[in-house]
């Protein structure tokens, strides 16, 4: 029963998680995903996997990469209206 019990407990947690698979990448990576976003007026922001989420177009004013707190990782930062 507590096999049982435990099992649901996972199935159900894990249900109402939501994860950035892509939120921490390599220097090189974030390089190239810079490069080409500041080449674009804009962007669109959606995530297809997730349910209820609309999209919005932003334009593009600022798109840089910092380094995240783990391990030697980046991320690239949008602003934008």
């Amino acid at each position: 029963m507590k096999k049982f019990s435990l099992s649901i407990f996972f199935l159900l947690f894990a249900n109402i998680c939501f994860a950035d698979q892509l939120a921490y990448i390599t220097l090189s990576q974030a390089k190239e995903a810079q490069a080409y976003l500041i080449t674009t007026d804009y962007i669109i922001i959606w995530c297809a996997c997730c349910e209820n989420d609309v999209a919005e177009m932003i334009t593009t004013d600022n798109v840089y990469y910092k380094k995240v707190n783990y391990k030697d990782f980046y991320q690239v930062v949008v602003e934008g209206k």
